[in-house]
């Protein structure tokens, strides 16, 4: 549970939404913040949105040795030798 302080003129405004919408409220308060997220993801790019997921998987996801994290130098490294060894035949 969270709670604000309101200037009085939005807490009349409120108010006045409550009774024509025939809400409470705080149904009021629940809806503009939802539609205020929601507006707010829109604007954010795809990556924003999941950027805490993301850290978390890669974080999840890291090597547990130094041979592991280096496997893309290593296979680099693996391929020049290759190509190395071909062309000196």
């Amino acid at each position: 549970m969270k709670s604000i302080r309101l200037s009085p003129t939005i807490e009349k405004e409120i108010k006045l939404i409550a009774e024509l919408e025939q809400i409470s409220e705080s149904d009021v308060i629940r809806e503009a913040i939802v539609e205020y997220i929601s507006t707010k993801k829109t604007q954010l790019s795809s990556y924003e949105i999941g950027k805490s997921f993301f850290e978390e998987d890669r974080l999840e996801s890291q090597p547990a040795n130094d041979v592991q994290s280096n496997l893309s130098e290593t296979y680099k490294n693996h391929l020049k030798e290759l190509i190395h060894a071909k062309i000196t035949r």
